[in-house]
C-alpha cells in the first residue's frame, strides 16, 4: 500500500502542476515567410493563436542571374539578374573586385523593364545600355540607359506590340555606329519567331529591320550579335532551321536589313547555339550548347566557320565530366593562343557545378582548370569570363549555388586556379527551406534543419528555444559533411542527433552524420553509397540500440534498408525494395512497433504501383510486404506511419481517396496489424484541409490525431493543420498556416519543461533521460540492479511494465503527455516523471 500511496502523491504533484498549462504544437512550413524561405510556428492544440516564431530570411538584392558578361567601366563591374530585388524584377548591379563591395544601382519594374537577359553595352557617350525581355508600356520589354555618374537608370523606350517590334529582347546589342543600336528579340515578328531590330539614340525610335522564320532562319535567338571586322553581325538561334530543328548560325547585313542563314545545324556541326561567335583571324569560332546526339560527346561542341569559303567544320565535342559540358557563352581569350570556357556542368567535385576550362588553339587540348563547389563558390556557371584591369584577375557570373543557391559573382584566378566567392545573391545566411520535424533535446530546446542555405548553402542546423522563441543558427553543413539535410534530427540515448542528407558524400548521393549539440560540432558518419543513395525520411533508433533507415534508391533494386551501430560505427544494408513485390522509392520513417518489428511505407510500387505498407523483422533481417495502397485506400504515402495508445498503426498518403475514382488528394488511413490491412478512414479535401502531407501524423495529448497538409488549393502560399478524431473518424482543418509544409508538428506541455527528478528522502537516485523525448526513455539507477520498470499514465492506470535488467523503453507509441515512472531496485523503489513529446 505504501508504493501505491507514494504513486498516488507522485501523480497528484504532476497534475497539479500542470493545470496552469496548456498544450501546443510547434511547427515549420518550407516556404513563407516574408522572404519565402520557411518559418516557424507555434499554436494552441485547438488551431487558435497561431504566432510567428521567426522567419528564415533571404536578403533581397537580385538572384539568379544570367547568361552574359560584366562589363567593366573605370574599374567597377555591372551586371544584371534576372529575378529578385525589391519587385523580384531583377536588379542592375555594380561590384567593385577591389574592395569586394557590391551594391543594387537599380530594381527593375513595369516602368523601367523586368527581367533583363542581356549582355550589358558600354557606349560610345559613356552611358549603359541594356534590355528588358519584359515590362514596359506594352509589356514587350525595354530598351534602357544607365549614368554611372549620377547612378540613374531610365527606360529609353519600350518595344512595341509583338508584330511591329518583336518582343522580348535579349542577348548582346552592338553598337554599329555612334548611338545607333542593333539587337535581337526572342520572339514576335511577323512570324513570330523573333527579330532584328534597329535602336537610334537621337530620334528614340526601335525600328523592326528584319523578321525570323522559324523553319528556315530559325527561332529563339537568346546570344544577341557580333560585329565582325567586315561591318556583318551575326549571331545564333537555338531553334529552327532546315532539317532538324537545332538552330542555324546567320548573319545580318546592316547595308540590306536582311537576315541571311549561313549554317543550318543538325548536331554533327553543332546546335542549339545560346551565345555568340568570336572572329580569330579570317574565322568565327563559336560555341553550342550541344553537339551530336551522342549521350557521351553530344554535350556542347566547338566549331570554326570560314568567311570568305562559306564553310563550317567542327573543331571539337564536349562531354568529358571532367572538362565539364554545356556551355552558355562564347570563347574568352586567356595567354597566346589560348581560351577560357565556362561549362554550366560537370566537374570534378560531386555536384557536377560546373568548370572554368581551357581550350588550345593550336593543338585543340582541352583541359580543365578549375571545377565550381556549388555552396562554396556557385553552381551552373553562365555566361563569359571578364578581366579586370585593376587586379588582372577574372570575374563571372553563376546562375546557382552560394548561400541561397541564388547565384554568386566569383573571382578566378588564373596564376593560382582558384575560384572564389566574392558575393551570395540573395543569401540565405539563417538556412533556407526547413523540412522534416523538430525534435527537444535533454537542454529543452528543439532543433531542426534546413535543407538548403546558410554559409555554404548546403543546410543548417538550427536551434529553437520554446520559453524565448529565439531562432539561432548552430552549424552549417559543408561538402566534406554533406548536404541538403532531409527528413529531421533523431534524438539518440547518447544525447547526440543524428540524421540524413540527401546529397553530399561519396559521388554526392548522401551520409549519415552525427550532431553534438554539447560541442556544436558536425560529424560525417558514414556514405551512403554504394550500398544506397539518396535517403530521404528520418532515422530511428531501435530498441536495440541501432539507427535504422531507408534510401529511395539503390541497393539490390528501387531502394534499400539499412542500419547504423553507433558503438561499432558499422553500416549495414539489411534488404532491398523489390518494386512490384514489396514496393519501391521509399522515402517515410520507419517506426518500430510494441512487438519490435520496424514498419515503413514506399511511395510506389507493389501491386497498383501506389505504394505498399511494409514490415522490417530485425531478427529474420527481411522485408515483408504487408499490403498494397489501391487509390481506394490511399496512394503515394511519403511519410512514415506512428502506432497510437490503442495500439493501432496510422499515416498519411499524398494521393488517393475513398471512393477510389481517380487519384486525388490522399488520405488518413489505418493499418491493422492483426489483420494487415490498410484502410481508408478520412480523405483530404484541397479547398480545405489541402493535400496529404509529406510527414508523420502526431498522437496529441488529447488523443486526436495530427497532420498538415503540403499546401492548400488556390495557390501554393499556405497550407492546412488538420486535426483527426480516431473515435468518430471526423477531419477538420483548424488553422490556416504561413507556407508549404514537408514536416511533421512536436506537441509541448509547456515551454519551460526540463529534465526533472522527484522521489523521496528514502528512495535511491534515479535519473531517466532524455527528459522529454520522444523516442527512447533511459534510466540510470547508479548502479542499482533494476528489478521491474512500471509506467503510470497520469490517471494513476498501468499502461507499461519490464522485468529485470530493463536499461531503456521505447516510448515513440506512447501519447504525448506526462507519465509517472516507478522503478524498483532491491528493497528500494524510486518514482519519477517524463514528458513523451
Amino acid at each position: 500500500m505504501k508504493n501505491f500511496y507514494l504513486i498516488i502523491l507522485a501523480i497528484g504533484a504532476v497534475i497539479s502542476q500542470l493545470s496552469a498549462q496548456s498544450p501546443h504544437f510547434f511547427g515549420i512550413t518550407t516556404t513563407g515567410g516574408g522572404s519565402g524561405a520557411g518559418t516557424i510556428y507555434r499554436t494552441d492544440t485547438n488551431g487558435t493563436n497561431l504566432s510567428l516564431i521567426d522567419t528564415f530570411d533571404v536578403v533581397q538584392n537580385g538572384k539568379n542571374p544570367s547568361n552574359q558578361e560584366l562589363l567593366e567601366v573605370n574599374g567597377k563591374m555591372y551586371g544584371v539578374t534576372n529575378l529578385g530585388g525589391d519587385n523580384d524584377a531583377g536588379v542592375l548591379f555594380e561590384f567593385d573586385p577591389a574592395t569586394g563591395n557590391y551594391t543594387v544601382r537599380h530594381n527593375f519594374d513595369d516602368s523601367t523593364g523586368k527581367n533583363p537577359n542581356c549582355y550589358l553595352l558600354l557606349s560610345s557617350n559613356g552611358k549603359i545600355y541594356g534590355t528588358a525581355t519584359r515590362g514596359g508600356v506594352n509589356n514587350t520589354g525595354t530598351i534602357f540607359e544607365y549614368n554611372t555618374t549620377t547612378n540613374v537608370l531610365v527606360r529609353k523606350q519600350s518595344m512595341g506590340t509583338s508584330i511591329i517590334t518583336g518582343r522580348n529582347p535579349n542577348g548582346k546589342m552592338v553598337e554599329a555606329s555612334s548611338g545607333v543600336f542593333y539587337g535581337v528579340c526572342q520572339a514576335g515578328g511577323a512570324l513570330n519567331s523573333g527579330t532584328v531590330f534597329k535602336y537610334t539614340l537621337s530620334t528614340n525610335i526601335i525600328e523592326q529591320k528584319d523578321d525570323f522564320e522559324s523553319n528556315v532562319s530559325g527561332r529563339n535567338v537568346y546570344g544577341g550579335l557580333m560585329k565582325a571586322s567586315n561591318g556583318i553581325l551575326y549571331g545564333m538561334t537555338s531553334y529552327g532551321g532546315i532539317g532538324t530543328n537545332a538552330g542555324t548560325l546567320y548573319q545580318f547585313d546592316i547595308a540590306v536589313d536582311s537576315i541571311k542563314v549561313l549554317v543550318h545545324f543538325n548536331g554533327l556541326n553543332g546546335r542549339n547555339g545560346r551565345g555568340v561567335p568570336i572572329q580569330i583571324g579570317g574565322d568565327l569560332y563559336g560555341l553550342t550548347y550541344y553537339g551530336n546526339y551522342s549521350s557521351s560527346t553530344g554535350k556542347g561542341l566547338l566549331y570554326k566557320y570560314n568567311i570568305a569559303a562559306d564553310t563550317i567544320s567542327r573543331v571539337r565535342t564536349f562531354g568529358s565530366t571532367n572538362t565539364g559540358y554545356y556551355p552558355t557563352g562564347n570563347l574568352v581569350p586567356s595567354t597566346a593562343g589560348k581560351y577560357f570556357i565556362v561549362m554550366q556542368t560537370g566537374g570534378i567535385s560531386n555536384n557536377y557545378a560546373g568548370t572554368i576550362s581551357e581550350w588550345n588553339l593550336s593543338t585543340n587540348a582541352f583541359t580543365n582548370r578549375k571545377s565550381f563547389n556549388a555552396g562554396l563558390n556557385g553552381s551552373r556557371p553562365l555566361g563569359n569570363l571578364k578581366k579586370s584591369s585593376v587586379n588582372g584577375k577574372y570575374y563571372g557570373l553563376a546562375s546557382n549555388g552560394g548561400s541561397g543557391d541564388f547565384g554568386t559573382i566569383y573571382e578566378f584566378d588564373a596564376i593560382n586556379d582558384t575560384i572564389i566567392n566574392k558575393h551570395n545573391f540573395s543569401p540565405s545566411n539563417k538556412g533556407k527551406r526547413p523540412s522534416g520535424t523538430l525534435v527537444k533535446a535533454p537542454n529543452g530546446k528543439l532543433y531542426g534543419i534546413t535543407e538548403e542555405g546558410g554559409l555554404y548553402g548546403n543546410g543548417t542546423i538550427f536551434e529553437v528555444d520554446p520559453t524565448t522563441q529565439i531562432l539561432t543558427k548552430k552549424i552549417d553543413f559543408t561538402d566534406a559533411v554533406g548536404r541538403m539535410p532531409t527528413g529531421g534530427l533523431t534524438l539518440a540515448t547518447n544525447g547526440k542527433l543524428y540524421g540524413v542528407t540527401i546529397r553530399g558524400g561519396a559521388v554526392d548521393r548522401g551520409v549519415i552524420f552525427e550532431y553534438n549539440i554539447a560541442t556544436n560540432t558536425l560529424l560525417k558518419l558514414k556514405n551512403i553509397f554504394p550500398l544506397g543513395y539518396n535517403p530521404v525520411g528520418a532515422l530511428i533508433q531501435a530498441a536495440n540500440g541501432k539507427l535504422y533507415g531507408t534510401s529511395t534508391y539503390g541497393g539490390s533494386a528501387q531502394g534499400m534498408l539499412y542500419s547504423y551501430d553507433i558503438t561499432l560505427d558499422t553500416l549495414i544494408r539489411h534488404d532491398s525494395f523489390r518494386s512490384t513485390i514489396d514496393g519501391s522509392y521509399p522515402r517515410g520513417k520507419l517506426m518500430q512497433a510494441t512487438n519490435g518489428k520496424l514498419y515503413g511505407t514506399t511511395s510506389s510500387g507493389g501491386t497498383h504501383g501506389k505504394g505498399t505498407v511494409f514490415e522490417f523483422d530485425i531478427t529474420a533481417d527481411s522485408i515483408k510486404v504487408l499490403d498494397h495502397f489501391t487509390d481506394a485506400n490511399g496512394a503515394t504515402p511519403y511519410g512514415g506511419l506512428i502506432q497510437t495508445t490503442n495500439g493501432n498503426l496510422y499515416g498519411v498518403t499524398t494521393r488517393g481517396n475513398t471512393s477510389g475514382i481517380g487519384s486525388k488528394y490522399g488520405v488518413i488511413y489505418q493499418f491493422d496489424l492483426i489483420a494487415d490491412t490498410i484502410k481508408a478512414l478520412a480523405e483530404f479535401f484541397n479547398v480545405s484541409t489541402g493535400f496529404g502531407g509529406y510527414g508523420e501524423l502526431l498522437e496529441a495529448s488529447n488523443g486526436n490525431l495530427y497532420v498538415t497538409s503540403s499546401s492548400k488549393s488556390g495557390g501554393n502560399s499556405e497550407a492546412t493543420l488538420n486535426e483527426f478524431n480516431p473515435l468518430t473518424n471526423s477531419f477538420v482543418a483548424i488553422t490556416r498556416l504561413l507556407g508549404q509544409t514537408y514536416g511533421s508538428l512536436i506537441e509541448l506541455v509547456s515551454p519551460n519543461n526540463a529534465s526533472i527528478k522527484e522521489g523521496s528522502s528514502t528512495i535511491s537516485q534515479l535519473i531517466v533521460y532524455p527528459n522529454p523525448t520522444n523516442s527512447i526513455l533511459n534510466f540510470d539507477t547508479k548502479g542499482e540492479r533494476i528489478q521491474e520498470v512500471r509506467i503510470f499514465n497520469i490517471s494513476g492506470n498501468l499502461i507499461d511494465s519490464r522485468l529485470k535488467g530493463t536499461k531503456f523503453i521505447d516510448v515513440s507509441h506512447y501519447k504525448n503527455g506526462v507519465y509517472i515512472i516507478q522503478v524498483q531496485t532491491q528493497n528500494v523503489i524510486t518514482l519519477s516523471r517524463f514528458i513523451k513529446n
